[in-house]
């Protein structure tokens, strides 16, 4: 039965209401979806009501969507126009209007249309996690049965009582307190670290702060800087004179550099002592009253300035070298977290920084010749990267490399000088031949796959993104609807990619036996991601894009401490024949076995380090680097780029040396 609507303006009345009826139903639709979305997002939520849906319209959750702002602007223009277009039918035509829109041949076929794409929905699922969880098993299985171990609780270190624990020594109790604490800031609250835990006694900066030394944004931004003091130092030069002069210029500097054995630079202690004895004027804000360092009345030796200025740390040094005596090393990391993203790991920052403070005094002893207490600190900053050893990290057994890098810069300076004496050059030797970088990058690797997969199965389980880093971050929306829209053989299927990316990054057997870290290991790990990756394959690995291990630039640092640390035991040895000889010799291999077990090879090809003595009676000891080429010992023009192609990596001395063997 056709329905009578009358005139013809009433006819375009009611294809008015027809009209907005459709935007209605659009927007209605939006709201819905949205308003679901943003309740998935809270998740910690064990209630859907008001509460949550005002929070889906809250100024943080619109802010960055601009859509849904002119979504939520429109939304009562619609309504106020509906209702316009209501009041203007009458009773028989809202009637008839309903009846018309309601009918079940109408609704009829939309739920059958329903039913359908829910059936299919499920089976979608059901499809998709059974394919992906029965792939993974087979994958994980066929792994577990070659020995890897993918479990991250089989890889945690087992526990220590704490009086044969050098982590819970009394010096470092300020910084344990932070490892399990993870405060939620409220609104508006910035984060303190100060305000949550006492001073720590392990924070030893060697610089100082001030106006004219702030804490740079980025690398580059130092980078930028003029150098500390500017013009370097001047005989008979005047503090006073120097720093009318940079406080005029009003430029920010950078503090005196570290020296640098690549480049055969010794440490310019002439410059941080300039730069420890600039007086602090209280009436200016160009040098910090923090941060300041004990400086003698008159001013003394370079050497002996600088030992006084590091005396700030002593005590807590001290304490650091007792502790060393306990047999075992297990910081209390929160292992036991069921969210792998929220465990922290403050005493890395504490160790490089103790282990700076201990390479700045180690060169100033050598420097006064203090040998034996040059020596004692350069092994405690061995030992403290040996401290976490047994941390099944990826970033643990990177700031070891870092310390152990550290230590080399005064040992070089030793050698330069000719300070050390055949006593402590084997005490050197047997501390560095601990250390062995092919280890550590395939324990990292083995930590870092077990903490991945541990990640993914969180958000598989929880469905939660959130408590990235220590800083109490809230929920991470986008990612916590995508998981929770996911069906779990997705999240399987990325386990299994993330798995297959990290074992293309494990060296071969062949590698494993003749001591290999090559560019040859790059190329390979790039071709077996470009298959196993295929592009932007979703849902198969969109969390492997987020966590994908990308290690072509991540490799060569561990070639190159390897090389270092082969040069480094090379050169003691060197020094011990040329002590019992008098002069180097021609040929490396009458070193073994009287002064070392065994010749290092070359890490990156395993063939025998290049060695030539030079005409001014001195050596130059190199490897090929990371370009694979023999250069003839020009060292990298960038060695702070240690992934560098150009150049070699070189071990040389300067031309100047002491005459003073040993003690």
């Amino acid at each position: 039965m056709k329905t009578n609507f009358g005139s013809r303006s009433r006819r375009y009345r009611v294809r008015f209401c027809y009209f907005i009826r459709n935007v209605l139903v659009g927007l209605t639709a939006v709201f819905v979806l949205y308003t679901g979305a943003a309740i998935l997002f809270c998740g910690n939520s064990e209630w859907w009501g008001w509460r949550d849906i005002s929070f889906c319209f809250s100024r943080e959750v619109l802010e960055p969507w601009p859509g849904i702002i002119c979504f939520v602007l429109l939304f009562p223009v619609v309504l106020m126009a509906t209702a316009v277009a209501w009041a203007l039918l009458s009773r028989r035509q809202r009637l008839a209007f309903l009846r018309r829109q309601w009918t079940w041949p109408k609704l009829k076929p939309w739920l059958l249309f329903a039913g359908i794409l829910l059936g299919w929905v499920a089976l979608f699922y059901l499809e998709e996690n059974w394919r992906g969880q029965r792939a993974w098993n087979q994958y994980r299985h066929e792994l577990e049965a070659a020995g890897e171990h993918l479990d991250f609780a089989s890889l945690i270190p087992p526990p220590v009582s704490d009086d044969q624990n050098f982590a819970m020594a009394p010096v470092w109790a300020a910084c344990n307190q932070t490892f399990k604490s993870s405060p939620h800031l409220a609104e508006g609250e910035s984060y303190s670290p100060a305000a949550t835990k006492p001073a720590d006694p392990l924070h030893m900066p060697i610089t100082r702060t001030g106006a004219l030394f702030p804490k740079p944004r980025t690398h580059l931004e130092m980078a930028d800087r003029p150098l500390f003091p500017p013009g370097g130092i001047v005989q008979n030069q005047a503090t006073t004179n120097v720093l009318t002069k940079v406080t005029d210029a009003g430029s920010d500097y950078r503090p005196p550099l570290l020296g640098n054995w690549m480049e055969g630079k010794l440490t310019d202690l002439k410059a941080w002592q300039f730069y420890y004895r600039l007086p602090q004027d209280t009436n200016t804000t160009e040098l910090a009253h923090t941060n300041e360092f004990p400086v003698a009345a008159a001013a003394q030796s370079p050497a002996a300035d600088v030992l006084l200025a590091m005396s700030k740390y002593g005590g807590p040094l001290d304490e650091l070298r007792q502790a060393s005596e306990r047999p075992h090393s297990r910081f209390p990391i929160n292992y036991e977290t069921n969210n792998p993203l929220a465990m922290r790991f403050p005493h890395y920052a504490r160790l490089k920084e103790c282990s700076s403070a201990l390479q700045m005094r180690a060169v100033a002893e050598l420097n006064n010749h203090e040998n034996s207490k040059a020596l004692a600190d350069v092994k405690l900053i061995l030992y403290l990267s040996g401290s976490i050893q047994n941390e099944p990290l990826e970033w643990a057994t990177t700031v070891r490399r870092e310390i152990v890098a550290m230590s080399l810069q005064p040992i070089w300076e030793g050698l330069a000088l000719r300070l050390w004496s055949d006593d402590q050059l084997a005490e050197l030797d047997q501390a560095l031949a601990r250390y062995d970088a092919l280890t550590e990058y395939q324990w990292g690797l083995r930590g870092e796959r077990a903490l991945a997969l541990r990640e993914i199965e969180y958000f598989r389980t929880e469905r939660m993104a959130n408590g990235f880093g220590d800083m109490g971050e809230g929920t991470m929306w986008i990612l916590t609807l995508a998981y929770r829209c996911s069906p779990d053989g997705w999240l399987y299927g990325n386990e299994q990619r993330m798995a297959q990316a990290f074992m293309g990054q494990l060296p071969t057997e062949a590698e494993i036996h003749q001591h290999i870290i090559s560019p040859k290991m790059v190329k390979r790990y790039s071709l077996a991601s470009g298959r196993l990756m295929g592009g932007y394959n979703f849902p198969g690995n969109f969390l492997v894009w987020d966590f994908f291990p990308y290690q072509d630039y991540k490799m060569s640092p561990w070639a190159k401490i390897q090389a270092s640390v082969d040069m480094a035991r090379i050169a003691c040895a060197l020094e011990r024949y040329r002590q019992a000889h008098g002069n180097y010799p021609v040929m490396l291999d009458v070193l073994a076995p009287e002064y070392m077990a065994a010749i290092p090879h070359d890490i990156i090809n395993g063939q025998p380090l290049h060695y030539r003595r030079t005409t001014d009676g001195q050596f130059v000891l190199y490897s090929v680097g990371w370009n694979e080429k023999d250069d003839g010992g020009v060292p990298t023009t960038k060695p702070e780029f240690s992934h560098s192609s150009s150049g070699d990596w070189v071990w040389q001395y300067p031309a100047v040396q002491s005459s003073t063997d040993g003690d």
